[in-house]
């Protein structure tokens, strides 16, 4: 049909529809027989259950072109409904986001299947350009539910549960986000939803585990390695701003020349910087094959990072 006008008045009713639709579920859930089946377990886990809530509830936001104040409503509404925290809407409304640059699940209600890709993309720079401009979009809504530097690491280890397809996610096409892992923590960055400070807590917090559990902190050394220098360096460097702006030029960092050689244009990727560095940034590119690599500019290396 139609999509319906984003009014106050009409979120506000749907919320509290969805609200008391989730209690009734939740009562019959606690007075359910014991002992089902593997099959109903597993459709009845709870945390399966919350994730395709929420995923639900915010894709219903992105197809009626919900404005922030109205989709905070509506998913407000599920988190009172469900006792749940802001960063655990978070986990979800960002995996939801990252899935909408991929062909519809199985599962996603049919009046969803038209939010998400047509087909898989041809190539890893088309489903990260896709993603940048849903966070364009969403992105400010994971602002305001990441209250905090704790609720943005949870969604970090979340997207690597996501890409390993674990738990809830068993079934997913997380898969499809592993290789281009750093590339996905830049935009989550550069949008805004992830802080230096997120990152670097995330990073600290992996150097005890094991070799295993180090995988996507290892896939992110060479983004995690910048931003520790440009915090380093943002002091020393405010006061030769001017000069580092005629070096930037004669070096062509993040120039014509070097956005094409990696088959994109400057208006794909800009890097967004936290800092009066100029002298370092990491840089999104993709080749012709097409895998996407990530590029680490210094002042006076380029260094490709596979």
């Amino acid at each position: 049909g139609s999509p319906v006008p984003a009014t106050s008045g009409l979120v506000r009713a749907s919320a509290l529809a969805a609200m008391e639709k989730l209690t009734v579920h939740a009562q019959q859930k606690r007075k359910a027989p014991a002992g089902p089946s593997s099959d109903e377990e597993e459709e009845e886990d709870p945390e399966c259950l919350f994730k395709r809530e929420v995923t639900e509830t915010f894709l219903r936001c992105v197809r009626y072109g919900y404005d922030q104040a109205n989709a905070v409503v509506e998913l407000n509404a599920l988190k009172l409904a469900e006792d749940r925290t802001f960063a655990d809407l978070s986990r979800y409304i960002a995996t939801a986001l990252l899935a909408l640059a991929l062909p519809a699940p199985p599962d996603v209600h049919p009046e969803n299947v038209s939010l998400y890709a047509t087909e898989v993309p041809e190539s890893d720079k088309e489903m990260l350009l896709a993603l940048k401009q849903r966070l364009a979009k969403w992105g400010p809504l994971l602002q305001r539910f990441l209250k905090n530097v704790d609720d943005q690491v949870e969604l970090l280890l979340t997207l690597e549960e996501m890409c390993l397809e674990e738990g809830v996610f068993q079934g997913s096409q997380g898969r499809r986000y592993t290789k281009v892992f750093v590339q996905t923590l830049q935009l989550l960055y550069e949008a805004d939803v992830i802080t230096e400070n997120a990152v670097l807590t995330w990073d600290e917090e992996k150097k005890g585990a094991d070799e295993e559990d180090r995988k996507f902190a290892k896939l992110a050394g060479p983004f995690v390695q910048w931003l520790n220098e440009a915090e380093e360096d943002t002091s020393s460097e405010e006061e030769d701003d001017d000069d580092d702006d005629d070096d930037y030029d004669d070096e062509d960092h993040f120039g014509e020349n070097a956005l094409k050689s990696g088959g994109m244009s400057s208006d794909d990727f800009q890097p967004k910087f936290r800092s009066k560095s100029r002298k370092k940034s990491i840089k999104i590119m993709a080749d012709e094959n097409p895998e996407v690599r990530v590029h680490a500019y210094t002042y006076k290396a380029k260094t490709d990072v596979v």
